[in-house]
C-alpha cells in the first residue's frame, strides 16, 4: 500500500500547493533502490517534519500523520507577528512572539512596533535574518518590559533600538526617547519611569532633556 495523496491542514499564508510539492519531493525515490518511500509502512514522517519545517520558516508547528493506507496529512500552525524587526537599509521583517523571524514584511503601512540593531545586522548580512532568533530569546522579556513602559508613561513606543552593549532607546509616537539598560530585575526601572511621567513638571508640560 502506498501514498497517493498529499493533504495540508492549517495553511493561512503559506500557499497549500507549495507545501504539497515540497511534501512530494520526499516521498521520491526508494530506500536502497528497492523500497519506494511512499509505501506507507515505511513513509519517512520525522523526515518530512524537519525538512518542510525548515523550508518554511513561517511553519510554527507541524505533524505529519497517515489517514487510512494511501492518505498523509501535514498539519501545520503558522507563526503570527508580534514585531518587526528592520535592518540599516530599512528592510523589514515579521517577527512572532518570542522574536523568531520568519518572513519579510513589505508592507510599508504596518502598524507593529519595529526593533532594530542588534547582532543580526551584522553577523547576518550575508544570509539574512529569516530563521533567526532575535536578542537569542531575551524578545519576549524586552517586549514585555516595552508594554509596561507604555502603560506606565500613558504613551505608545513605535520603534525600539538596540545599541551597544545592553542599551536600549524606545521612541515614542508622541515624540522624545526613553533610553535604559536591559537588566533582569526591570522593577526599578518602571518605578523611575512611572515616576518621571507622573511627576508634576512633567504634568505641567515642562519639557525634559533628561531623567536617571
Amino acid at each position: 500500500l502506498s501514498i497517493t495523496a498529499v493533504r495540508v491542514e492549517g495553511a493561512q499564508v503559506l500557499a497549500t500547493s507549495s507545501v504539497q510539492t515540497s511534501v512530494e519531493s520526499e516521498l521520491a525515490g526508494s530506500y536502497l533502490f528497492f523500497f519506494p518511500k511512499r509505501l506507507s509502512l515505511i513513509v519517512p514522517t520525522g523526515t518530512i517534519e524537519k525538512k518542510t519545517a525548515t523550508a518554511y520558516p513561517q511553519i510554527a508547528t507541524i505533524k505529519v500523520r497517515k489517514e487510512g493506507a494511501n492518505t498523509l496529512v501535514v498539519a501545520i500552525t503558522e507563526r503570527g507577528p508580534a514585531a518587526l524587526w528592520c535592518d540599516k537599509s530599512a528592510a523589514c521583517y515579521d517577527m512572532d512572539a518570542s522574536g523568531y523571524i520568519f518572513m519579510k514584511n513589505d508592507h510599508a503601512s504596518s502598524t507593529m512596533r519595529i526593533y532594530e540593531g542588534s547582532v543580526l545586522s551584522e553577523a547576518l548580512a550575508k544570509d539574512g535574518p529569516v530563521g533567526t532568533l532575535f536578542l537569542n530569546g531575551v524578545f519576549p522579556s524586552l517586549e514585555g518590559f516595552i508594554a509596561s513602559a507604555e502603560n506606565a508613561t500613558k504613551r505608545k513606543i513605535t520603534k525600539v533600538t538596540i545599541g551597544e552593549g545592553s542599551d536600549v532607546f524606545a521612541t515614542f509616537a508622541e515624540g522624545g526617547e526613553l533610553r535604559f539598560v536591559m537588566t533582569t530585575n526591570t522593577a526599578p526601572t518602571l518605578q523611575n519611569i512611572s515616576s518621571v511621567f507622573a511627576s508634576t513638571a512633567f504634568q505641567n508640560g515642562k519639557e525634559l532633556e533628561y531623567a536617571d
